[in-house]
């Protein structure tokens, strides 16, 4: 888990229009994750006894089915004292078919309270690694329908598209994981198998593309950079791939991948035009872009707003405001993450006043003033309670993620 002790070095005023990047960050959360108030999953913050170190996740989807069959493997150490025993978050719709490790079967039970109890073949202890793979099938709660944290819909030409939104409790829905941002993996790897229709995106570098004999297509990203569970993700459908460059030293460039849907890369060109220029300005601020060995880029999905996920946000909105509030989020959010959700304020603040360094940049102090005048008055008005979120309200996401507050509120604090 990364500290973020320091980040209040940074004092620069924000401010956000009425439709800003913040507001559809919050309305893009909040729409997203009906289902986790339906499923009242307060569980948290997982199991706390170990260090999780390493993600693989191996999936086959099925669109026209709603399902999907996995095999995740996850690697992990005694947090402090000795286990022989330890819990995942995952959904308890699912059927798990084995839980293994170094090929011995292993006992478990998948309760009602999405815990999947794992016993494992011995004790181990100190800094000892053990590694487990899970394999299960099933459909993802509520994945037929918008609204849940795995989404299988149509695009707005009408092609299939499937996306995952997994903060802040959502990834139990789809794979199993230690559910809390306080733990972050050191590495991660995503593996997609589907039909051949369909391009994965997901987090770090594309290592491999393999058309495979039954007509489907793997794709396999590998990202090696420390990441929070809930920022592992999936985007896919018949995209279109838009390339770009950052040159962050002279003749050293980072690509800057924008997979949108089918025909829309006239539409979205002349803003995506403007992200070389959003990330040496956050780089120049902040420091270098945190995952400059991989990539940045987006994929198209179809909730308003957009994710922060690591190195390729999702994407519903192609402005100025959304896409430079979530990149902001690669620096806060993505590096420096929130222990608890009690901070989501960390987040969201700083990705919100990063919106108007961006535009003070751009457009000069005026349209800065301005910005931070509204964003003033639409706190002072609308806001209530701390922009600490108390333990009662963590399973009401629309208190979590709510703009005038978490957002507004916490970014004029910094100002």
């Amino acid at each position: 888990m990364k500290k973020f002790a320091g980040i209040i070095l940074f004092f620069f005023a924000v401010s956000l229009f009425a439709q800003s990047g913040a507001d559809f960050c919050s309305q893009s959360k909040i729409n997203s994750l009906t289902n986790f108030q339906r499923l009242q999953k307060i569980a948290y913050p997982g199991d706390q006894t170990i260090n999780v170190t390493y993600y693989k996740l191996d999936l086959k989807i099925s669109y026209d089915n709603k399902y999907l069959i996995g095999n995740v493997n996850v690697k992990a150490k005694p947090e402090n004292n000795s286990v022989n025993s330890f819990y995942l978050d995952l959904y308890s719709g699912y059927k798990i078919n084995s839980v293994k490790s170094n090929g011995v079967n292993l006992q478990y039970v998948l309760d009602q309270s999405h815990h999947l109890n794992i016993t494992l073949d011995k004790t181990y202890s100190g800094s000892e690694e053990f590694s487990v793979d899970i394999f299960y099938e099933g459909t993802p709660p509520d994945g037929e329908i918008f609204g849940g944290s795995f989404v299988f819909a149509n695009t707005t030409n009408g092609y299939p598209v499937i996306w995952t939104l997994s903060e802040p409790y959502g990834a139990r829905d789809w794979w199993p994981c230690k559910d809390t941002p306080a733990d972050k993996a050191d590495s991660s790897d995503v593996w997609i198998t589907a039909d051949s229709f369909f391009t994965t995106v997901s987090n770090g570098i594309l290592k491999a593309e393999i058309n495979n004999p039954d007509g489907t297509k793997t794709f396999k990203w590998h990202n090696s950079y420390p990441i929070a569970n809930y920022l592992i993700s999936i985007a896919m459908s018949n995209y279109d791939l838009y390339l770009n460059n950052f040159e962050f030293q002279p003749d050293q460039k980072m690509p800057i991948t924008n997979y949108v849907y089918k025909g829309n890369v006239s539409r979205y060109k002349n803003v995506l035009d403007r992200v070389p220029k959003m990330l040496k300005i956050f780089s120049d601020k902040f420091g270098m872009y945190p995952f400059v060995k991989e990539k940045y880029g987006h994929a198209e999905i179809g909730f308003g707003g957009g994710m922060e996920h690591q190195t390729c946000t999702s994407l519903g909105d192609f402005t100025e405001d959304v896409i430079s509030h979530e990149l902001a989020h690669q620096w806060f959010g993505d590096k420096v993450t929130c222990k608890t959700w009690n901070d989501i304020w960390l987040n969201e603040s700083f990705a919100s006043y990063a919106e108007c360094i961006y535009r003070e940049e751009m457009y000069g102090e005026d349209n800065f003033k301005n910005n931070v005048q509204t964003f003033m008055d639409n706190y002072a008005i609308y806001a209530s309670g701390s922009i600490y979120i108390p333990d009662k309200f963590l399973n009401d996401v629309n208190y979590i993620f709510d703009t005038r507050r978490t957002y507004q509120k916490g970014a004029v604090v910094l100002h």
